[in-house]
């Protein structure tokens, strides 16, 4: 990817926000929204070949929100190295997640000479539908900061806009650029955005079943930035009345601080496995798994419909 947005640069390939573009372009991600995209395609019997710079496009956009969303977080780390902003600054930061937005409209338009004008169209109102669902969803994420009164079913519908839409859109859009008809279509978007939903739930696993290390930023991120994830508030309902409190407490705080998160972790860990939240949010994950399996009924058992299986055989074995 790194090669593909070199071209573009032109005079500004000394610019700090091509720096930035560049140390985030670097980074070992997973790619799945990407790989979801080709996969999808493969699945309708379409020629993936031609999706690759759409399958770029797909993975600017990821990274965008994934620059911005770790400088709203204030998060120093990410995949075990500095996070833009904090070895480029914010505002160079704010600016190269703009530019990668941009670009992830560029990638998807560049295969105009190689697919019908009539789907590149339709697989563009589908990624930015998914977008725009993803600020929304995230913008209910910061609503619901400091609030440990969430319901598990509200916790969960803003999972499915923050997370599950880009995979939707990911997996639907492949499945338009791939020639699909109306129920392929229609089943590759159940498989997105039940994936999206369980790669989200299991994300919320990962600081207390990891380490730092393997989960590539601090474990307490969630907790300093007093985000109730699921299995925190599967907690909630079965800790003591005590412990109840002094979560509360601690998430009414606007100025918790990192020492106070990573105190606030240790017995906020030992409470999730004490009440089985870890188990349940497992569960969960899974069930949204399956619900994504059972999404491919109808398709035809080709290659694609089996990396698609093992995608998410892999989403739900990311904490072990």
């Amino acid at each position: 990817m790194a090669e593909s947005f070199d071209e573009h640069a032109g005079e500004w390939v000394e610019s700090p926000v091509v720096a930035a573009i560049r140390h985030t372009l670097s980074g070992q991600g997973k790619m799945v929204r990407a790989t979801v995209l080709l996969e999808a395609c493969r699945a309708v019997d379409g020629d993936a070949d031609l999706l690759v710079a759409a399958a770029t496009g797909i993975e600017y956009g990821h990274l965008a929100s994934l620059v911005h969303d770790d400088l709203i977080d204030g998060d120093a780390v990410r995949r075990g190295r500095g996070t833009v902003w904090r070895e480029f600054g914010a505002t160079n930061a704010i600016v190269a997640g703009d530019l990668l937005v941009f670009a992830a409209f560029h990638a998807l338009a560049a295969c105009r000479s190689r697919l019908p004008s009539d789907r590149i169209v339709r697989a563009l109102e589908i990624v930015t539908k998914a977008g725009i669902e993803t600020c929304f969803g995230e913008a209910l994420e910061l609503t619901l900061a400091g609030d440990v009164t969430v319901s598990a079913a509200r916790y969960v519908r803003m999972a499915r806009a923050k997370t599950g839409s880009l995979v939707r859109g990911a997996a639907e859009g492949g499945a338009v650029l791939g020639g699909g008809c109306g129920e392929q279509v229609a089943a590759m978007r159940a498989y997105g955005e039940h994936l999206g939903v369980a790669f989200q739930l299991i994300d919320d696993l990962l600081p207390y079943v990891g380490d730092a290390r393997t989960l590539g930023k601090p474990v307490e991120s969630d907790l300093r930035n007093r985000r109730a994830t699921l299995p925190l508030l599967f907690a909630l309902e079965r800790c003591t009345a005590v412990e109840r409190r002094a979560v509360a407490a601690a998430f009414a705080r606007s100025d918790l601080g990192e020492a106070d998160a990573a105190e606030l972790y240790g017995w906020v860990a030992d409470m999730l496995r004490r009440t089985s939240a870890l188990r349940r949010t497992r569960r969960a994950a899974a069930d949204h798994c399956r619900a994504a399996l059972w999404a491919l009924s109808p398709l035809a058992h080709n290659d694609g419909v089996r990396h698609l299986r093992a995608i998410a055989a892999a989403v739900l074995d990311r904490d072990r």
